[in-house]
């Protein structure tokens, strides 16, 4: 199991890295621009992927979560900053992590004060399916801005890799 959590983060990361790499083609505009209908921007999605990455690595560190907004999100350079960052955390948890130490139970409360608790392994598969996820919907946004996004999907990266 460990060894297809690592290739499944390998993925997101590609697939991120993949979206950032076509943003270097957007104008701040492009990228803040709202489409209506409750899609809102290209840069609301992409920070809502990166902010609950965050939030997930800082519950798996022991640290204080903290909500981050668009506003934490001002530029395309900005926002890769923040990617690159949880990127780097998570490969370290990776590094480390083994079969027993996959099932260490992780425990916060959720905004409603709730104690939840989960398994790290569970929290790293989470991850990965809710990156995947937002990029669907990143993909249309891109699409409707650009034309033809980027292709993330798994079987790509596994030509890719």
């Amino acid at each position: 199991m460990i060894a297809t959590i690592k290739k499944l983060h390998a993925y997101h990361h590609w697939a991120m890295e993949k979206i950032f790499y076509e943003l270097e083609n957007f104008s701040e505009e492009e990228f803040t621009r709202d489409l209506g209908e409750g899609t809102s921007s290209v840069r609301d999605k992409i920070c809502h992927i990166i902010a609950a990455d965050t939030i997930w690595l800082d519950r798996i560190e022991g640290l204080e979560t903290k909500f981050m907004d668009s506003s934490f999100f001002p530029s395309i350079q900005t926002t890769k900053k923040y990617f690159l960052e949880a990127k780097t955390r998570f490969e370290k948890i990776l590094t480390g992590l083994n079969e027993a130490n996959s099932y260490r139970k992780i425990s916060f409360k959720n905004k409603k004060g709730d104690l939840i608790e989960f398994q790290i392994n569970e929290i790293l598969l989470h991850v990965v399916n809710h990156g995947t996820y937002h990029r669907g919907q990143l993909a249309s946004l891109i699409r409707r801005i650009k034309g033809k996004p980027p292709t993330t999907d798994l079987i790509e990266f596994f030509k890719n890799v």
